[in-house]
């Protein structure tokens, strides 16, 4: 069955800003990396799941994108950052922090190699502010460029640069025994 066109997600009018063919090209470049960007958001086991709900948010509102304000690509992770938020309003008793999903992530290894452990670098990060930890989780989770980042976060290139360089900074200096200022 294709996911596009299902009887509770009809073909877009031929007027919509993202046809049905270029959200399906979409949907097939990015999905692999928003589910990986929504583990360390939301964790292993609901990723997936928040994951087909932005892409369910995306489908229905593609009429609305204008490719004026920039990349498709952009304003797809932004609806997967705010399904995320969305997600996290309706478990009250969840912990909106990317420590969590750290913490499960096998795939960073090489950052646990270099801290003392795996929970340090979990509680480290969880002490950042909330843009800094979706920068984060943004870039090693997703392996977004800064450019799309910043689309997703509503911040320039250049600011998602420094803010990403300044969070790294004070995460090495929690690692190293001094405090998250």
């Amino acid at each position: 069955m294709n996911f596009l066109t299902t009887p509770e997600a009809p073909l877009a009018p031929a007027d919509s800003a993202l046809s049905a063919e270029a959200f399906e090209a979409l949907y097939r470049e990015h999905w692999p990396a928003i589910v990986d960007y929504l583990r360390f958001r939301v964790g292993p086991a609901d990723a997936a799941d928040v994951a087909a709900d932005a892409f369910a948010h995306a489908w229905k509102a593609r009429g609305q994108y204008d490719p004026s304000r920039g990349v498709a690509a952009g304003w797809l992770w932004a609806i997967a950052r705010n399904t995320a938020n969305a997600w996290f309003r309706g478990r009250p008793q969840a912990a909106e922090s990317l420590a969590e999903g750290l913490a499960m992530d096998a795939s960073l290894v090489d950052l646990a190699a270099r801290a003392e452990s795996m929970a340090r670098v979990a509680e480290a990060v969880g002490r950042l502010g909330v843009i800094d930890q979706e920068i984060i989780a943004l870039r090693f989770g997703g392996g977004l460029p800064y450019r799309d980042i910043g689309d997703a976060v509503g911040l320039t290139e250049n600011a998602t640069t420094a803010r990403l360089h300044r969070a790294i900074r004070r995460l090495r200096i929690a690692l190293e025994g001094s405090e998250v200022p």
